[in-house]
Order: structure tokens, then C-alpha cells, then sequence
């Protein structure tokens, strides 16, 4: 999700400013949504990877005196609370960052167009 996601809004900071014959908006909102992008990927991806081994290893348990599982499936879903939490956090930046990119580039295209009508083009 995250690289693909700064790879296509790489491509469109280039393309946009080429197609339109113009300057990208805001160098300043591109880098804000690059770094929301990518701090809201890190703890999306980091909760995820920690919370798949917690909850593995937790189904995995066993007791030793019966052989029985040590946790019921709800205490395992009930640790994953504060998991699903950073990761909504997580999740929240990434859409903020999007948000964020979508603005600078609908700007950079309506400034194009601003500036081709006012040339007369």
C-alpha cells in the first residue's frame, strides 16, 4: 500500500506539472504528504506485523498439564484492541497525506488552467 502509493503520486507530481506546462502547487504540501504518507504506513505496517506474531503465538499456546489452548479466542481478539487503535491512527495519517496530495495536484491543474486562459492558449 505504501510504496505503490508514493510510487503513482511520484509519477503525478512529475507528470501533472508536464502535462499542464506548469509548476507543481506546493513543494511544501508534497513533502507534508510524503511524510504523512509514510509515518502512517510505518505504524499501519509495524502494528500489523506485531500484532500477527502476538496473535499467532497466543493460538498457538498451549497449557502444559492437559494439552489444552491457553487462551479462548476472545482474550486473543480482546489483545488486539489496542493494536486496531494504532493502526485506525495509522490509517487516519495515511488518509490525511492522501488528502493532502490530492489538494496540491487539483491546485496545480487549476492554476494551469488559470494561467493558459489568462495567456490566451
Amino acid at each position: 500500500m505504501g510504496w505503490l502509493a508514493l510510487t503513482l503520486s511520484a509519477a503525478m507530481y512529475y507528470t501533472i506539472p508536464k502535462v499542464y506546462n506548469t509548476e507543481i502547487y506546493s513543494i511544501k504540501l508534497a513533502n507534508t504528504h510524503f511524510w504523512f504518507v509514510l509515518i502512517g504506513q510505518l505504524i499501519f505496517s509495524i502494528t500489523m506485523w506485531i500484532l500477527g506474531i502476538q496473535q499467532g503465538a497466543m493460538w498457538k499456546a498451549i497449557s502444559p498439564e492437559d494439552g489444552s489452548l491457553t487462551y479462548t479466542f476472545m482474550e486473543s481478539l480482546m489483545g488486539n484492541y489496542p493494536y486496531w487503535k494504532m493502526r485506525t491512527f495509522g490509517g487516519l495519517l495515511f488518509f490525511i497525506g492522501l488528502c493532502i496530495f490530492a489538494y496540491n495536484i487539483v491546485m496545480t491543474i487549476l492554476r494551469a488552467k488559470k494561467t493558459a486562459v489568462a495567456e490566451g492558449r
